[in-house]
């Protein structure tokens, strides 16, 4: 099982508010992971597959130092995002750049030196603007300001920063925050300013108020266009970022790219939790899950032969070679599977070929509450078999019974004489029901026994 660490700081353990969820999320996909402090000496990063930035909400204090830890985790495992990735993103300066591809809210740089000089010139451009620490987060440092002997501007924070225009629909029609998770706008979450008059923040702690919407079409595509833009401006690869968006002039800009530990906002919208552990498990494998289409049965049948039947079966651990020739399924058989009502074939792809597969049945009436899911023509194509991949597809097919179908037990039928097989579905959790079916002699669609004492047992697993 894949390890990973989820990054979070000292003052919250735990990770995000919803962050146990996330953890589920990821161990129901076959991922190992756990929150960690992204300062404590004590972990031991070369031990985890891969690490994820989550939570690291004191970074805008400590930039230099933690831009360094970023370092030297990369050299020890793969880092998500990135260091390179994160150091330009903690620069809101990026924003300038984005700009010449992307809308965005417009931006002009401040220092010591210019400021004076460049607030007087926002201001007289665009009447109230807005000030903000160059690096910073959660809007901390704000500043609201329409003149530069504005009394505001007493809570100045440490530069350098930017300014910009008072994007005054933000109290109106809020901000939207569409999250992008490997290159793929999949969900939003709306946010609208509140708290006392005037305030413009939108987060929580200001009296914002957050909820799940729909995702925008157009909203989704301009969340990509800036994602991909970044990836175009770095050379680095995102594989997740928020992109939030204000309407500024009739047209909804980018205001902020979040690149280094945007909050998933899991409290406001659990399912982000399964789309980011989606994302993970395919940064980690390679595989992406899906429902069978007619288009694929050759290719399932050619998998499916080859990890039960023949010489080349003999290759990985799965084989039947001694027990049956003939064939294991065919093109009618699956087909069936892809036609039949509460049936599926879920596969695994990896780098466009189908390199695992199984058959998933929902069986409603067999045990109380969702029922049973009965599992079948599993199969790893047999170069692969050994190296975790049909763990993650037994994870995948038990996530889906359990939260599609509501079902409360897995079950499937195991030639009895197979017991290295019995002995790893044991390992996932399976026990023998005590049940068994004859096997059916004289129906060649099963295949030809070698023997005369074939029969199936059953094993069942419940879901919790």
């Amino acid at each position: 099982m894949p390890r990973l660490l989820l990054v979070t700081f000292q003052l919250l353990p735990d990770g995000e508010p919803g962050g146990a969820g996330l953890v589920t999320a990821l161990a129901e996909r076959g991922v190992d992971a756990a929150w960690v402090v992204w300062d404590d000496p004590s972990i031991d990063w070369a031990a985890a597959d891969a690490v994820a930035v989550r939570a690291t909400w004191d970074y805008h204090r400590r930039r230099e130092e933690f831009l360094a830890w970023a370092n030297t985790v990369e050299k020890t495992t793969a880092l998500l995002n990135g260091a390179a990735l994160f150091a330009w993103n903690a620069d809101k300066a990026y924003l300038r750049e984005l700009a010449g591809q992307v809308p965005t809210v417009p931006t002009d740089l401040l220092d010591d030196e210019t400021l004076a000089t460049g607030l007087a010139a926002a201001i007289e451009r665009w009447g109230t603007v807005v000030i903000k620490p160059r690096t910073g987060a959660g809007g901390v440092g704000l500043v609201v300001a329409d003149r530069t002997d504005d009394h505001r501007l007493d809570g100045l924070t440490e530069g350098p920063w930017i300014v910009q225009p008072l994007v005054a629909s933000v109290r109106t029609d809020g901000e939207r925050s569409v999250y992008v998770f490997g290159g793929h706008a999949v969900s939003e979450v709306d946010k609208i300013a509140g708290g006392e008059a005037g305030e413009i923040r939108v987060h929580d702690s200001y009296g914002g108020r957050s909820t799940a919407a729909d995702l925008d079409p157009a909203l989704a595509a301009r969340a990509e266009q800036a994602v991909a833009t970044a990836v175009q401006i770095t050379g680095r690869p995102a594989a997740y970022a928020r992109v939030d968006l204000i309407r500024w002039r009739g047209e909804w800009v980018v205001s902020e790219l979040e690149l280094i530990e945007p909050g998933l906002y899991l409290d406001v919208d659990p399912a982000n939790a399964g789309r980011f552990a989606d994302m993970v498990r395919r940064e980690l494998t390679g595989l992406t899950f899906r429902a069978a289409v007619d288009g694929d049965v050759d290719a399932l049948v050619a998998l499916i032969e080859s990890a039960y039947r023949g010489d080349s079966s003999r290759t990985g651990w799965t084989t039947e070679a001694d027990l049956l020739a003939g064939q294991r399924t065919d093109p009618d058989g699956v087909r069936a599977v892809l036609v039949a009502p509460g049936s599926r074939m879920l596969v695994a792809d990896r780098e466009g070929a189908i390199v695992a597969c199984c058959q998933l049945e929902h069986r409603p009436g067999e045990s109380a509450g969702g029922g049973t899911a009965y599992f079948g023509m599993f199969a790893v194509r047999p170069g692969l078999q050994g190296g975790g991949l049909g763990k993650l597809m037994m994870a995948e097919a038990e996530r889906i019974a359990r939260e599609e179908w509501a079902a409360t037990a897995m079950e499937m039928t195991v030639i009895r004489q197979r017991e290295d097989l019995i002995a790893f579905y044991e390992r996932r959790g399976y026990r023998r029901t005590g049940q068994s079916h004859p096997f059916p002699y004289g129906d060649e669609r099963f295949g030809l026994p070698q023997r005369d004492d074939l029969e199936f047992v059953v094993l069942g697993k419940p879901l919790g």
